[in-house]
């Protein structure tokens, strides 16, 4: 799978850790750096929901800060920057040209990017939907459930179809999977 290969991972906005724990189940995951400006949030993560695994490295600092440091790159960066503004979810950190470029930096050549939108809102107002970003990638697909609003976007550098990644997951969740109802369309795609 597009992840099973992968062995080194940046998650942006750890909140509960349910991005880093998926990560050390379904990968070859060797070493996380996961990062969250809530440092209360780190201490829970560690102490109740499994992220004293020693392949995890949390960080307590701004997630534009972190990706402006330092040349490490990985072979995945999941973006789930968000804080809550009048009782709903936002991205913290718009997602536009400049921020782009940033996690791109920090994203290895056949690194696969996976981004978390509040909705379509979000997605029409940010770089994910311009040509001159996606055209960097071999694909870019959205996915969506029935059940939540939020929008991930998953921009691979290796060639995959909507179709295929719908089949990888069911196969990678098991039983949950009959619980998913996943709608995934390719946004983008780059010949090799």
């Amino acid at each position: 799978g597009i992840v099973t290969r992968a062995q080194t991972a940046l998650v942006l906005g750890v909140a509960g850790g349910a991005a880093i724990r998926q990560l050390l189940v379904y990968g070859a995951i060797t070493h996380i750096d996961g990062v969250d400006l809530d440092e209360q949030k780190l201490a829970l993560g560690r102490a109740h929901f499994g992220l004293d695994d020693p392949r995890v490295h949390l960080h307590h600092a701004d997630a534009r800060d972190f990706v402006a440091k330092g040349p490490k790159r990985y072979d995945v960066i999941v973006d789930d920057v968000f804080l809550e503004v009048d009782g709903e979810p936002r991205r913290a950190i718009r997602y536009d040209a400049a921020w782009g470029r940033a996690v791109m930096r920090r994203l290895s050549p056949r690194g696969v990017l996976v981004v978390n939108s509040a909705g379509r809102h979000e997605t029409r107002q940010s770089v994910l939907v311009d040509p001159r970003f996606t055209s960097r990638f071999a694909n870019v697909l959205e996915l969506r459930t029935e059940t939540a609003g939020n929008i991930v976007h998953v921009c691979t550098r290796r060639p995959l179809d909507a179709v295929t990644f719908r089949r990888a997951a069911r196969a990678a969740l098991g039983a949950d999977a009959s619980r998913l109802r996943l709608t995934a369309r390719t946004l983008a795609t780059r010949a090799r």
